[in-house]
């Protein structure tokens, strides 16, 4: 009996040293800043895309090796250029201390009529505050929208390149990413159906879009945290089938 008491000991013993020297990995914070689109807005009603995406980096961690847990502050209606934007991202920043930000606003500046200039400027005015604090940046693509055409178009090309050629100064510790979610969600190539069925009103995706989104997303971040790509690397998965007829 005696003996028996003293393997369970022993086990009790070797499972709490075990226990105790196991280590943790920490949960990677995702904070998801924009507009009307980072909030999830549909004419439908909201669909916040960031849970979506934390629920699938979550269920492929024994790939990418860490737990995530992800926050959204999407203000609907916002433009990048409002001073307003960078107050309200130093809050959310400093309150929650991210270590990625996906920065995805610039849809209500292009609409305005704002120069893409004028919008990067207060784009890299971001990012230059998340990479300083030694953080990651993944800089998200302006969609293709019915309401953006002609010049407009134009200078949503024009901004999706400034994003897309980014390179952040030396001085700063942070990494930066880009992905073209433009390309992998596009709007002028699909027939009028698919149009209703990816788009709400022309310009924010339909419930079921934002699904799509979030899926395209997970993929691209996963595919950061497994192979930890050089700085400015266009992240899609490129084996994620596109939405696009063929």
């Amino acid at each position: 009996m005696d003996l028996i008491i003293n393997v369970l000991f022993l086990l009790q013993l070797l499972t709490t040293v075990f226990a105790d020297n196991v280590v943790q990995k920490p949960s990677i914070q995702l904070m998801a800043f924009g507009a009307s689109i980072a909030a999830g807005y549909s004419k439908q009603g909201f669909r916040p895309w960031m849970p979506r995406v934390q629920q699938i980096l979550n269920g492929a961690t024994a790939i990418t090796g860490q737990p995530v847990t992800v926050f959204e502050d999407g203000f609907p209606g916002q433009t990048i250029a409002d001073p307003a934007a960078l107050l309200r991202f130093n809050h959310t920043f400093q309150a929650i201390n991210p270590d990625w930000v996906l920065l995805w606003m610039g849809s209500n500046d292009i609409t305005a009529g704002t120069d893409a200039q004028t919008m990067f400027l207060a784009w890299k005015g971001i990012v230059m505050e998340a990479l300083a604090a030694n953080k990651t940046v993944l800089g998200m693509t302006i969609l293709e929208a019915a309401t953006i055409t002609g010049d407009k178009e134009r200078v949503r090309m024009q901004y999706n390149q400034l994003i897309a050629s980014y390179i952040p100064d030396p001085p700063l510790k942070g990494r930066y990413y880009y992905m073209q979610i433009d390309a992998k969600y596009p709007y002028t190539c699909l027939n009028d159906t698919m149009k209703t069925e990816s788009f709400s009103d022309g310009m924010h995706p339909t419930l079921n879009g934002y699904d799509i989104v979030s899926a395209r997303i997970a993929a691209c971040i996963q595919e950061l945290l497994t192979f930890g790509k050089p700085y400015g690397t266009d992240c899609w998965n490129h084996n994620a089938p596109n939405v696009c007829p063929i």
